[in-house]
């Protein structure tokens, strides 16, 4: 079985609880566009970006390593 890569995590997570961009962007310090590369896979996503985008999200950051993401 393979892995869910990262981003597409993050990505389910906040489609799922219908959280703009925009505002996790604005949260995490990065810009929409940085956010959208990174939600893409484009970009890679730094343990300061992950932390960054939990806080951001307001969600554990084990919550993505836990049963395959959030």
């Amino acid at each position: 079985m393979q892995a869910v890569p990262m981003y597409q995590r993050i990505r389910a997570y906040m489609d799922r609880r219908g959280m703009a961009k925009k505002q996790v962007a604005a949260g995490a310090g990065v810009t929409e566009a940085e956010l959208a590369l990174m939600l893409e896979g484009k970009r890679r996503i730094t343990t300061a970006d992950y932390e960054r985008l939990c806080r951001a999200m307001r969600v554990r950051p084990d919550a993505f390593y836990r049963n395959e993401g959030a």
